[in-house]
Formats: structure tokens, C-alpha cells, sequence
């Protein structure tokens, strides 16, 4: 497959999630190799990309997942139903069936992740206001929209350090940032398939 624009390809299962930006690159089907490809660079997944000092190399990467509060483990984040940006985040009973809330944590070159909703779009870090709700948009591969997925199960903002957060765990409880801290159970997010 060949793209004129290319930033970040994850290879999940047998295929490959493609995300646009930048320049030219050539990608390897995922039934031949896993490969991910940023503006400069192609590493197949044996190599893995090189660690930019400046990031604390996430922990997750893949596709498919559920991320649920650590508060109230049947609330899952969940993005509002469209394909529009803007569209808020929020906490909702878990379903594993329902696209909106399922999550692809790509694995960037410099071991951040973007977190892909299912249309496509990428959580952005914009808006790092307590009680703020995180929004979705067009993924662009600058540090607001890049996340590390810690040890912890935080989920960092690479710009601002912030972290995802709640403040209770309910249905239509806001997921916005606020200053990390592993000992929350707001703060933290377990994932799963």
C-alpha cells in the first residue's frame, strides 16, 4: 500500500490501522510484517523505535481495548456516538460490544501513543481544565495529542503531564485532565480486550 502522506501505522491482528499525516512512506501489508512507519523512518516491531529521552516510553500499545476506571471497574471511557470532532469523553457502563468504546493506543516513534477512537479521530489534549470534559479530533502527531500509557495506568499527556481523570465514577461522569496522582483510583485506567 502506498500513501502520499503517512505518520503512524499500527498493525493490529492482520491489519493495519493507517493514520495520515506527513510525508511519504511506504507500508508493508500486516500479514507480512508489523511494521511501524513515521515521517522519516520505517522499524519493524522486532527492532522497535528508538527512545527519545523526553518521553517516558508508554507501556500499551494495540487496538481493541476497553479502558476502564479504576473507581468502578464497570465504567468504561467512552467517546459520544458520530463522527465529528469535538465529540466528548466520558464514563459509561462497560460494553464490550459497542465501538464507541473501544481504544487503539498506537505505538509512536518516540514511544508515545495517540489514542484512536473507532472513527478514527484522536483524543487531544487542548482542554487540560479540571471538570473539562477531553475531546476527540483529526489525530495529528504534535505533543497534544501524543499520550504515554504508564506502569501506573495513568494515561499522560505528553505536553501538559496531565492525566486522565475523573471525578466520580457513574454514567456521564467527564474524563478530563488534571495533575497526575497514582494513588487516585480516578486517575487510573485499566485496560482490557
Amino acid at each position: 500500500m502506498t500513501s502520499r502522506r503517512v505518520a503512524t501505522s499500527v498493525a493490529i491482528g492482520t491489519a493495519a490501522v493507517l493514520l495520515v499525516t506527513g510525508t511519504a512512506a511506504r507500508v508493508a501489508s500486516a500479514a507480512t510484517s508489523a511494521a511501524l512507519v513515521t515521517d522519516s523512518s520505517v522499524v519493524t516491531a522486532a527492532t522497535g523505535p528508538a527512545v527519545d529521552p523526553a518521553v517516558t516510553p508508554t507501556t500499551n500499545h494495540g487496538g481493541a481495548f476497553l479502558i476502564q476506571s479504576q473507581l468502578d471497574r464497570n465504567y468504561c471511557i467512552q467517546v459520544d456516538a458520530g463522527a465529528t470532532p469535538g465529540r466528548a469523553l466520558s464514563l459509561q457502563q462497560c460494553n464490550s460490544t459497542l465501538p464507541t468504546q473501544r481504544w487503539t493506543f498506537t505505538w509512536n516513534s518516540d514511544q508515545s501513543n495517540l489514542l484512536v477512537d473507532d472513527q478514527g479521530m484522536c483524543v487531544q489534549g487542548r482542554k487540560p481544565q479540571v471538570g473539562v470534559p477531553m475531546t476527540v479530533d483529526y489525530c495529528r502527531f504534535g505533543s497534544v495529542y501524543k499520550f504515554v500509557y504508564t506502569s501506573e495506568g495513568l494515561i499522560e499527556n505528553v505536553l501538559t503531564g496531565q492525566c486522565l481523570s475523573i471525578a466520580r465514577a457513574g454514567s456521564a461522569a467527564a474524563v478530563f485532565f488534571r495533575p497526575c496522582d497514582p494513588t487516585q483510583k480516578t486517575d487510573v485506567w485499566p485496560i482490557s480486550l
